[in-house]
Formats: structure tokens, C-alpha cells, sequence
């Protein structure tokens, strides 16, 4: 089974902050979604920039 893997990085201080790791065949929109809107319940904001 191949695998992909999924990281938010701090872009200031490089700190991996949420990572995910799925099927190669989910698609990789369907998994962003989920995470950034948990990020936003841990922090209480949507982050400004994702890439």
C-alpha cells in the first residue's frame, strides 16, 4: 500500500503543527478540509495562508 502524507507547518517558526498520513488514493482536498477546520477549533482562527 503506498501512502501520502500530509503537514501544516508553522511558516515562522517551522513547527509541524498537524500531520496525516492516508492511501495514496484518497484524495488529498477531501483530507485538507478536515484539518483545517480542526486547526481552527485548536486555535481559534483560520490560518492566512495554506501551501
Amino acid at each position: 500500500m503506498i501512502l501520502t502524507k500530509h503537514l501544516f507547518v508553522d511558516s515562522l517558526h517551522n513547527f509541524i503543527i498537524a500531520t496525516d498520513v492516508a492511501a495514496a488514493n484518497v484524495p488529498s482536498h477531501r483530507l485538507l478540509i478536515d484539518q483545517v477546520d480542526s486547526l481552527k477549533e485548536l486555535f481559534g482562527q483560520y490560518f492566512y495562508k495554506v501551501s
